[in-house]
């Protein structure tokens, strides 16, 4: 969860890089800026601007050459239509701005904006001139230290992924989001996640400025390092946007290299700002004799190196690169609201949701071949919620002592009755110093004594679909343990990689006779399925295919499950394909 490592002032002019012949569009405002209201009964009209009324989109552009540039030419496009045209001037490394009124619409539309989009401009990196924002997509802010900002953007840039600036990559990052949310196809989730992300100011300060304001002023106090404050609370007054996240000088120096995959899959921005969203770590519903104090006698088996993991990985688990099923649920049920209780990580409300039960949970327990287990006895033993040093390694520690809770016997149809929450008396909790979303089951089947974990999540995920009154739930003994999400691996195109041939080499990591369906979306079109037949040999599978021009997103799944763990599903990547060098002028 929140990361444990370790007034405000615009870009109006400079914040020096090496000097480049680069023009970017480093973020758009949307004018005027509006609070969320705490704790709204409301949050999808209140915090939002009125229908009807007028707001001002506004772009921020930045030139890094040390010339002045006069009559860059811009246009601002609605879906894809150009509706304002004109130039701008820029002193040497500067910053400046162009406006877009527009009418204020609940509905969903895509303002972009292109700087030099007669594309007469040489310049060092051509694909930051354009940025499409969606108009009803939850704002985020971004408060950096001046030195941070200079000591990165020339690392970003030498990765090869299409950025000249820390601003650039901080876009990447909200991007990818959006790519992921839009491609989180679950059964629960046909269309997706629902909300998008918007940048919605990048504010430089002096080092050593962040926070802002006393973080514990309004925050929760979960005993976080002071040292870090400044990332996990760079402005807890700053209510105008819906997550915020700070960048201090001396964390500059974090990243241990400067990889496309680093920079795009193997970091956790998006999962921290998700917290925001108050999203939990579903990595907490994993039992482990190095995390969790399992005090049964005698102890259930240990597999590998955990007693159980929960089957909802993804972004809120260790694989950052997309939406895991139960955080695209969750997340959908609070689409459209503004923050309610906090935009920072930890607000109050983290985790709201995760005691929606039924009234009555009804357990299935089976045997790994799917055979019920009949008239037999189970102990449930569930979670003390005590709190854990979790500064040694303890994190989301649950504490299970040797009394069980509840003693039950399955029916003919190897069916027990837990109730509303067998979790706990109260409530669940997702903390880093107490949890307590799993029990563990004893069961004497015969003359085999067999091991099983509640999740509470399957309990939250059953009520969602539907089952309010009564929840149906299927639990495995002795169940395989679920792996986290396909790894990196030796894919390709390498994360936002410029590919400039008709034929794209896809490569995936396959295990011998297991077969993937490979999928690409092109410019936000649905996906198109691609099956990879099964290997003879564990190795990098090429897919040559023609996809076309434009923004490529893909990802792919291994085509086989093993119940109650899902078919694994790699990070969702993105690509340019076929972008033209030089740029040619373009109608708008």
């Amino acid at each position: 969860m929140r990361w444990l490592a370790t007034l405000s002032l615009f870009f109006l002019a400079t914040t020096a890089v090496a000097t480049e012949n680069d023009l970017s569009v480093a973020w758009i405002a949307r004018l005027p800026r509006i609070d969320y209201v705490w704790n709204s009964a409301n949050p999808t009209v209140e915090g939002w601007p009125a229908v009807g009324s007028t707001v001002t989109w506004v772009a921020n552009v930045r030139w890094l050459g040390s010339e002045p540039r006069r009559g860059v030419s811009y246009c601002w496009t609605i879906d894809g239509v150009a509706v304002r045209k004109g130039t701008l001037d820029f002193g040497p490394e500067s910053l400046v701005t162009a406006e877009l009124p527009w009418t204020w619409m609940f509905a969903r539309h895509e303002i972009g904006f292109e700087i030099d989009n007669m594309r007469l401009v040489a310049e060092t990196e051509e694909r930051n001139n354009r940025l499409v924002v969606y108009s009803n997509a939850l704002g985020v802010g971004i408060y950096v230290e001046r030195t941070y900002w200079t000591t990165v953007s020339p690392k970003f840039k030498s990765a090869g992924i299409g950025v000249t600036t820390f601003d650039d990559w901080i876009q990447k990052q909200v991007r990818r989001f959006n790519e992921i949310a839009a491609n989180a196809f679950y059964p629960e989730t046909p269309n997706g996640v629902l909300d998008r992300w918007r940048v919605d100011a990048i504010h430089v300060v002096e080092d050593g400025a962040l926070p802002l304001a006393p973080p514990l002023a309004e925050a929760r106090d979960w005993g976080a390092d002071p040292g870090g404050y400044g990332t996990l609370y760079p402005n807890v007054l700053d209510h105008t946007v819906d997550m915020q996240w700070g960048f201090p000088a001396n964390t500059a120096g974090f990243w241990p290299e400067y990889t496309p995959w680093i920079l795009m899959m193997g970091n956790s921005y998006v999962h921290e700002w998700s917290h925001a969203r108050t999203m939990i770590d579903t990595y907490a519903w994993d039992l482990s004799p190095s995390a969790d104090f399992v005090n049964l006698d005698p102890a259930p088996p240990v597999e590998s190196y955990a007693y159980y993991n929960t089957p909802e990985q993804g972004l809120m688990h260790f694989d950052w690169g997309h939406v895991d099923r139960f955080t695209a649920v969750a997340m959908n049920r609070m689409a459209g609201r503004r923050a309610l209780r906090g935009n920072y990580n930890e607000p109050w409300d983290l985790g709201w949701f995760l005691n929606d039960f039924a009234e009555q949970n009804r357990v299935r327990l089976v045997r790994g071949d799917g055979t019920p287990i009949r008239n037999s006895q189970v102990l449930l033993y569930r979670s003390t919620a005590e709190d854990v040093d979790w500064k040694n390694g303890k994190g989301y520690g649950m504490v299970f002592n040797n009394t069980p809770a509840q003693t039950l016997t399955t029916d003919s149809e190897g069916r027990i009755l837990v109730g509303k929450n067998p979790f706990a008396d109260g409530r669940i909790y997702a903390f880093v110093e107490k949890a307590n979303g799993i029990c563990i089951l004893r069961i004497q089947d015969g003359a085999t004594r067999r091991w099983a974990y509640l999740d509470s999540l399957q309990f939250n995920l059953a009520y969602w679909r539907g089952q309010t009154q009564l929840a149906d739930i299927d639990v495995m003994a002795g169940a395989p343990m679920c792996r986290d999400a396909l790894g990196p691996g030796n894919i390709g195109p390498a994360p936002e990689a410029l590919v400039t041939t008709p034929v794209v080499h896809f490569r995936i990591p396959v295990t011998r006779e297991i077969p993937y369906d490979l999928y690409y979306s092109a410019n936000g079109a649905p996906p198109v399925k691609i099956a990879v037949p099964a290997r003879a040999a564990t190795e990098t599978a090429d897919i040559p295919l023609t996809p076309p021009a434009g923004r490529i997103v893909w990802w792919f799944i291994e085509g086989i499950s093993s119940p109650p763990c899902p078919p694994q599903h790699s990070s969702v990547y993105a690509f340019d394909h076929d972008v033209p060098r030089p740029w040619k002028p373009v109608s708008h």
